[in-house]
């Protein structure tokens, strides 16, 4: 997670994200913005963190988990992507791959 709070750590946070936007269509993608597909993900069932005995109804986070197929594939690689410009930035506290 990202601490943007301060403005200008959001501004260079969007900059960031602009900057990847044609790497990202044309090396991970394989297109320009004109002809690109929808990176589709399929997600699998609905799961609760639970603490002890606690219902699954007193759970206040959900989560699912994602088919690996070559769309995560794809997935992943724009999210190693993203990440590692954003270490690269200074913004590496808090990021995990």
């Amino acid at each position: 997670m990202l601490d943007l709070k301060e403005k200008s750590k959001l501004d260079q946070a969007k900059q960031i994200l602009q900057s990847l936007e044609s790497d990202i269509q044309q090396n991970i993608l394989g297109g320009s913005s004109g002809d690109l597909k929808p990176v589709k993900i399929t997600l699998k069932g609905l799961n609760t963190f639970k603490r002890g005995n606690q219902p699954a109804k007193m759970s206040n986070l959900l989560f699912t988990d994602v088919q690996r197929d070559a769309h995560f594939d794809k997935m992943k690689q724009i999210s190693s992507h993203v990440i590692q410009a954003f270490v690269s930035a200074g913004f590496d506290e808090g990021l995990r791959d």
